[in-house]
Order: structure tokens, then C-alpha cells, then sequence
């Protein structure tokens, strides 16, 4: 079974700039490596995997602003995802272990950047640009957290449940 991620913004969610696009010739020949999708600013980003907070610091020289960077514990598809040109720094701290639908931080425009957007990238474990799209699974994280939360609920109510009908 593939790795999945799932989709770290929600509404709006329009791709400007897919993975290997070669319209600016900044990124070299290889191309774009990532997703550039359209935010509001401030708008929630959502980690789209479980995994290790690897980064979280700006940088202005390849243009990344503040971004946070995600490491896979198993590795296998991709090692990591790294979430660029937030408004502030992730509020989660080095080594921190986060999951799937958390809340990493905010849309930005920091960085080399003309408008408020998330550059989405994942790399396999030799450091190496690939794309997204094959690991997508079609899904939110941002749903992703929601459905964690309700079915966390709905197993505390089915174990109240159970000691009721135990008794």
C-alpha cells in the first residue's frame, strides 16, 4: 500500500503552479518543486501527514519565508513535506511529533512570494523534489482532523454505552 497525504489547505484550494512547471526559469531544469496553492491570508494550514517537526525557520535566501518542515516516520514514498511562505512561524516546536490534520500555521506572504499562498513540497529520502500529485489521496486534512475528533467522541459515548449495559 502507497503513502497517502492529504490536502493542507481548504477553500480556497486552487493550484497556481503545479510540480515541474517551467514558466519561470528560476527552479532551473527541473522545474517547480512543489504546489503553489492559493489562500487566504491567515487562512489554517493543516499538516497532511503524520510525522516530526524536522524545521521551522525563515528562510530569505531561497525564498521560502517561514516555513515548517514535516519528516515521515516510515519513509517509504516520501520522507518529507515542507509548508513555505507562512505568515509567522509554526507555532509547533522542533522534534514535536505531529499527526495528520494538525494545525501547522497560517497562509503568508513572506518570502519571494505576490500573494498569499502555500508552497507545498515533498521530498523522498535523498532530498530530491517529487511530486504531490500520486500521493494525494483526494481528501482534506483539514477533514481529516474533524473525523479524528468525532470518532474519538463517538468511542468515549460507545464505552459509556457499554458500562451501562454491563452493569
Amino acid at each position: 500500500m502507497k503513502s497517502e497525504l492529504w490536502y493542507p489547505l481548504k477553500n480556497p484550494s486552487y493550484v497556481t503552479q503545479y510540480f515541474g512547471d517551467k514558466t519561470l526559469p528560476i527552479y532551473g531544469p527541473d522545474g517547480h518543486p512543489g504546489w503553489d496553492i492559493v489562500g487566504n491570508f491567515g487562512q489554517v494550514i493543516h499538516q497532511a501527514h503524520d510525522g516530526t517537526i524536522t524545521k521551522s525557520e525563515f528562510d530569505g535566501v531561497r525564498g521560502k519565508g517561514w516555513y515548517v518542515e514535516v519528516t515521515s516516520p516510515d519513509k517509504r514514498d516520501y520522507a518529507t513535506t515542507i509548508y513555505c511562505h507562512m505568515r509567522e512561524q509554526s507555532p509547533r516546536k522542533l522534534g514535536e511529533q505531529t499527526y495528520c490534520g494538525d494545525i501547522l500555521g497560517y497562509v503568508g506572504i513572506t518570502g519571494n512570494t505576490t500573494g498569499a499562498h502555500l508552497h507545498w513540497g515533498v521530498y523522498n529520502v535523498d532530498g530530491k523534489a517529487i511530486d504531490p500529485k500520486p500521493f494525494w489521496n483526494g481528501f482534506y486534512a483539514e477533514d481529516y482532523a474533524s473525523w479524528k475528533t468525532q470518532l474519538a467522541m463517538i468511542a468515549t459515548k460507545v464505552v459509556e454505552l457499554m458500562k451501562l449495559f454491563m452493569r
